[in-house]
């Protein structure tokens, strides 16, 4: 039974393998499993620490952490329907919706979303960057004529930290130097001499990270995304965060 596990295994990398040396493109998705695996807390872990850690907003987060069958919401899902109660609300204090006001919905956003920044910024210092940094030497490597893309749904920085720490020169779609912006044009470019070059890895978090923050443009109100680095939320708190659930 064991020579016969050891086998598929052997077929199945060696199969793996042959899919790299003749693809055309290759991506690879980060889940949440591959940061919990260096000491990062996955969903489950963040939701249980930040019911915990919750303080201004408990009564607001009490009100929406269980389903209609009583079964407890993970943070995401929590975080979908404050988001939605902001939309509906407007964030105004005069409105409420699920019994919360849209005053309310954005205090408990923001606390939210500051204590993921806590959590997992603390979590960061102490995680083994080491497969990280083996996956992306590999991947730097090895040698092709297109680009090649990480997917992540994390919001922590542990594959931005092992680019800069093996100085690999990488793209995720920001541009500048002073509060530099997401340019989602430079995703869609139809000349390879408009886009940046296929030997810088593409790096795409689809669900924010903890760098990016909101900005609103002076000139209309709107709002676009800055990524400023993690250190900016220590010096002004009450920029929030872009995290997407």
């Amino acid at each position: 039974m064991g020579n016969s596990i050891n086998h598929d295994l052997v077929k199945e990398i060696n199969e793996i393998r042959n899919q790299f040396s003749y693809s055309k493109r290759i991506g690879f998705l980060f889940g949440a499993g591959t940061s919990k695996a260096v000491g990062i807390s996955d969903i489950a872990t963040l939701t249980n620490k930040i019911d915990t850690d919750l303080k201004i907003t408990k009564s607001e987060f009490d009100k929406l952490k269980l389903h209609d069958d009583k079964k407890s919401k993970n943070i995401e899902e929590i975080l979908n329907q404050v988001r939605l109660i902001r939309q509906i609300t407007d964030d105004k204090d005069s409105k409420n919706f699920d019994g919360i006001t849209g005053a309310n919905a954005k205090k408990l956003d923001l606390e939210i979303c500051n204590l993921i920044y806590e959590i997992i910024s603390k979590e960061e210092m102490t995680a083994n960057l080491d497969p990280v940094k083996k996956f992306l030497t590999w991947l730097n490597w090895l040698s092709r004529d297109f680009t090649k893309e990480i997917f992540t749904t994390n919001y922590d920085l542990l594959i931005e930290k092992g680019f800069e720490g093996l100085q690999i020169p990488y793209y995720d779609g920001f541009v500048g130097a002073h509060e530099p912006f997401f340019l989602p044009e430079s995703l869609d470019r139809e000349s390879k001499y408009d886009a940046p070059p296929n030997a810088w890895i593409r790096l795409w978090k689809i669900h924010g990270s903890l760098g990016w923050f909101w900005k609103q443009n002076d000139s209309n109100g709107s709002y676009r995304i800055v990524r400023l680095g993690v250190e900016a939320k220590k010096i002004n708190p009450d920029n929030e965060l872009v995290i997407y659930p």
